[in-house]
């Protein structure tokens, strides 16, 4: 969460609002928290494993995306990946 909240911090000051990257891990990354939401108001069934799984890709899409930050002209580059970013920056 703290990665999350300093990747907000660095938009908010950089671009003096809340910015927006639109990559690839952070649509992979709700996936599994929207499952996990739904089964647990639905079938009010706790996972777990599955709250596990969902907290790991929400950290590595945080991840990503601080750097993307870092990086970025603008707030809401539609990067996609870092890696697409880097492999790009690196052919130049």
């Amino acid at each position: 969460m703290a990665i999350y909240v300093a990747a907000m911090l660095v938009g908010l000051a950089k671009f003096k609002r809340f910015a927006n990257v639109h990559s690839y891990s952070s649509r992979i990354a709700s996936v599994p928290l929207y499952a996990f939401m739904a089964r647990t108001l639905i079938a009010e069934h706790y996972a777990p494993i599955l709250l596990c799984f969902a907290v790991g890709l929400f950290t590595v899409s945080s991840t990503e995306r601080l750097p993307l930050l870092l990086t970025s002209t603008e707030a809401t580059d539609p990067v996609g990946s870092a890696l697409l970013v880097w492999r790009a920056r690196g052919r130049k």
